[in-house]
């Protein structure tokens, strides 16, 4: 019963945080979604209400430019205006009245007429003005009829020199005015429109900031600061949007048209802001599916849990012995079922497995005492031989007792040393087994040993060249020639030795050397090559399968064995 808490207990605290981090994760991937999706909208808004000012300013200038090329197209309005520019009041007025009644047609166009035309060209336009900068006076027409004629300074006529200006709440567009024979400045047109459509705009989004500056004139900021300093670089030249985006804290919108720039930006966490009612209903459906989820929990550990005890008690019953323990399978197709399945199915393979290994831990004792027993034959052996050796050289017959002595030698190899050997001295022994055939056919056949003397502590197998040598003394030799030859030599491959045992004897047919070949690479018997495959076994099962033996036709006779192995010092 304590268990049984235990597990349920466990398994609802796990499932629990699992629900309440996925009810989090959600949480926070949907605020950070909306939050996401907000100031996207926000960009948005503020880029379309940025170009839409820009496009308005440009209007602006392009209007003041399209007014001033209007007047330089009528002939009597221009005559008026340089009139009016390059003389006094007086002399203005004097002159006006006589060419009014020299006109035959009782009409007379002026600056004055051409300026309440102009306003019709866009409604935004609140008073057009004509500055004299040679006689200091100006003559402001505005939309509503009045006509005001006054003096200005000379402070006003150098301000003049910029093409936009600010005056009493209204942006001032400077238009320089020639005396088109002389191409003199006469004087200026100002057009000016009221600064209340950027109020407009920034009214409708207060939670932006509105600036709108030409050069380093601000024309408009809803910030108060009236300065642009800290929108420009070093140059003068308003930074990019990544940048004022770092300074100001706020996602950034620029545009900028015949040197107008404007700015909108919104402070990123208005910007981001979420609105309390979609907020409440991001907790609330939180708070609700982390409800449901540790109800539909509750419910399933309750079954689970009692399952799982179910397979714990089986567990406790393998562990106190009861090998042959078998626990219900609920058929409900689960992994529960699964592993109770696999587990009645491990309860019998373990039963087996134990009675085989008992088993064959008996053949093993037995297998060891035979190994023991059959160590004695070549001890035996070898003794034997040093015996009959010394006997023969006691006799005075040297040659048998050479033989002796090299058969004893590698007697003596497959008793005393281990399985693993240097290149030397399994050429030492294979020397010593080719003079005991050399003895024996001699004038008949000859042998070389070629192997490099950084070869010589590499490790290798014992008894890889013997089986090969034997194979060609049984199946290769030619007894009744007298030139019978065989080679060992060795060279390197990159990180691999490679042993050639090369003769000019019978050779194999090519079909036969083929299924050789093909049997040696799959590590099968070949019929016949018994100790080819020995070696090939050994060799692949110690470094792998890229090495081994490979046999193909020597030239111009005979076999050339090639074995493969690392060159492990």
């Amino acid at each position: 019963m304590i268990r049984k808490k235990t597990i349920y207990r466990k398994l609802f605290i796990n499932y629990t945080a699992i629900i309440f981090s996925i009810i989090i994760f959600f949480e926070v991937f949907s605020i950070s979604n909306v939050r996401k999706q907000a100031a996207d909208e926000n960009i948005r808004f503020n880029q379309l209400v940025s170009e839409e000012v820009a496009n308005n300013a440009k209007n602006m200038s392009d209007t003041a430019d399209l007014i001033l090329y209007k007047l330089y197209q009528k002939d009597s309005e221009l005559s008026d205006t340089l009139l009016y520019l390059e003389n006094d009041l007086d002399t203005y007025y004097q002159i006006r009245l006589d060419r009014f009644s020299n006109n035959q047609s009782n009409e007379y166009y002026g600056n004055d007429d051409f300026a309440k035309e102009s306003f019709s060209l866009d409604s935004q336009i609140k008073e057009i003005s004509f500055v004299s900068h040679a006689k200091k006076h100006r003559i402001t027409y505005s939309d509503g009829g009045d006509v005001r004629v006054s003096e200005v300074s000379s402070s006003f006529l150098e301000r003049l020199n910029q093409y936009i200006l600010l005056e009493d709440n209204h942006i001032v567009f400077v238009e320089n005015i020639q005396n088109p024979m002389t191409m003199e400045l006469t004087g200026y047109m100002l057009v000016s429109y009221n600064l209340s459509y950027f109020e407009k705009n920034y009214k409708e989004n207060k939670e932006s900031e509105l600036i709108v500056f030409y050069d380093q004139t601000v024309l408009f900021d809803s910030t108060g600061k009236n300065t642009v300093d800290y929108l420009l670089n070093d140059s003068g030249v308003l930074k990019s949007e990544q940048e004022l985006e770092k300074i100001l804290a706020a996602y950034v919108c620029c545009y900028g048209m015949n040197k107008i720039n404007v700015v909108r930006y919104i402070p990123k966490e208005i910007g981001n802001r979420i609105s309390p009612f979609l907020m409440l209903s991001l907790i609330v459906t939180g708070i609700f599916i982390f409800g449901a989820g540790e109800f539909l929990v509750l419910r399933r550990l309750e079954h689970l849990t009692q399952r799982l005890v179910s397979l714990l008690n089986g567990m406790e019953r393998v562990r106190g012995g009861e090998i042959n323990s078998q626990v219900e399978i609920k058929f409900e197709n689960d992994e529960y079922d699964i592993i109770a399945e696999y587990f009645n199915q491990m309860c019998t393979d373990l039963q087996t497995y134990i009675q085989k290994s008992y088993m064959a831990e008996i053949e093993q004792k037995n297998a060891e005492l035979n190994a023991l027993q059959n160590q004695i034959n070549p001890h035996f052996l070898y003794n034997t031989l040093e015996a009959i050796r010394m006997k023969a050289i006691c006799n005075g017959d040297k040659e048998v007792g050479k033989m002796l002595y090299g058969l004893a030698i590698i007697f003596r190899s497959q008793v005393k040393e281990s399985s693993i050997i240097t290149i030397g001295k399994e050429l030492y022994f294979c020397k010593k087994y080719l003079e005991m055939f050399e003895f024996r056919y001699q004038n008949k056949f000859r042998f070389a040993i070629d192997c490099p003397v950084e070869f010589m502590e590499v490790k290798v197998n014992k008894f890889i060249l013997q089986p090969m040598i034997e194979n060609y003394f049984v199946h290769g030799i030619r007894l009744m020639d007298t030139d019978n030859y065989l080679c060992i030599k060795m060279e390197a491959a990159g990180e691999d030795i490679l042993i050639y045992i090369e003769d000019n004897g019978k050779g194999i047919e090519d079909n036969r050397l083929e299924e050789i070949n093909q049997k040696l690479k799959d590590n099968s018997s070949p019929e016949g090559s018994i100790g080819v495959r020995n070696v090939n076994s050994r060799i692949t099962a110690m470094y792998g399968k890229e090495y081994g033996v490979h046999l193909e036709k020597n030239d111009p006779r005979g076999v050339r064995v090639i074995i493969r192995f690392p060159m492990e010092v």
